[in-house]
């Protein structure tokens, strides 16, 4: 421990209340260095691959659709939909939290706020896919 004054090597555990050396008060807060959080390196986004993970589940999803007009083709394009869209929607979110925040706690909360919107308009693009690929809803 050293002296916040004088900055003189106090012995280990010192109790007094004034320094050896200097004789102005030491009190514990100021002898014990102060913790910040850890900080971490934003990461930078690259914006074609956000972009591609945003609207190529969308995409796969319209050629599916277009291409397919049986059922076990549409069946596919409503699980591309849905599953592609929750996935895309957790990577986009994932690459904005870890662009925005500076700290692990809170990567770790940006992350699942931005994955819940992000996967919500994921699936709501995808679709959009699907209708603009002319997928029919049918409950044979």
């Amino acid at each position: 421990m050293n002296c916040p004054h004088c900055h003189q090597v106090l012995p280990e555990n010192y109790s007094a209340t004034y320094c050896l050396h200097c004789g102005a008060a030491v009190t514990v807060e100021e002898s014990v260095p102060k913790v910040s959080k850890p900080s971490v390196v934003p990461v930078r986004i690259r914006w074609p691959i956000f972009f591609g993970v945003l609207l190529g589940p969308a995409l796969v999803t319209l050629l599916t659709s277009f291409l397919g007009s049986t059922h076990t083709n549409d069946t596919l394009s409503a699980l591309i939909a849905f599953f592609g869209g929750i996935a895309g929607g957790i990577g986009c979110g994932l690459m904005l939290a870890f662009r925005v925040s500076k700290t692990v706690p809170n990567r770790i909360g940006f992350g699942i706020l931005f994955s819940c919107v992000f996967a919500v308009v994921c699936v709501t693009l995808n679709f959009f896919g699907c209708m603009a690929g002319g997928y029919q809803l049918r409950f044979n």
